[in-house]
This record gives structure tokens, sequence and C-alpha cells, in this order.
């Protein structure tokens, strides 16, 4: 990933910048070691404050409240079902 500021963090995406739909990090210096290797779906957003307390209103649960990272603006969110997702703010937006 070009320009990251924590050499561990390794990060590729399908294409450059805003033509990313994919991405992929190696998580070991991020998780915990008791966590297993797993995916995570990514939903980009506009917003990401807005997006989480409108999901919540809808019936969905905020896992963790916005924070900021290397690559944007991220919440923990699962749906009304109890499925888990993210969502990003990208830098970019």
């Amino acid at each position: 990933m070009e320009g990251a500021e924590y050499s561990s963090f390794r990060y590729a995406t399908n294409f450059k910048s805003e033509q990313g739909s994919a991405g992929i990090c190696e998580a070991d210096g991020l998780l915990p070691e008791s966590v297993p290797s797993h995916w995570r779906i990514f939903f980009r957003v506009e917003d990401a404050d807005i997006t989480a307390r409108r999901a919540a209103e809808l019936g969905g649960q905020i896992v963790s409240q916005p924070q900021d990272n290397l690559l944007g603006r991220v919440v923990a969110l699962k749906d009304s079902t109890g499925a888990p997702f993210m969502i990003i703010q990208t830098v970019n937006h």
C-alpha cells in the first residue's frame, strides 16, 4: 500500500485508488493471536457516522463506534439478524 505509515501493515486492492472494489490485508499485528483468519465485508459509504446511526434506527446494531484509521473512517455493525459487516468512509471521499 503506497504511503502506509506502518511498515508491518500489508494491504492490497484489486485496482488502484478509487477504482478498487476489493482488498485484503495481513492482520497479524492488528488482532490477538486467538483470533483466527477470517473475512470481513466492507461497504463504502459517503458518511460513516450518519450511515451507522441510520442502520441502528432501522434495526441494526453498532458494534464499535466510528473511528479513523489508515484507510478512512470505519464502523463495525450487525444487521437485524446478527450478521456482522463494516462500513467505511474512505479517505478519498
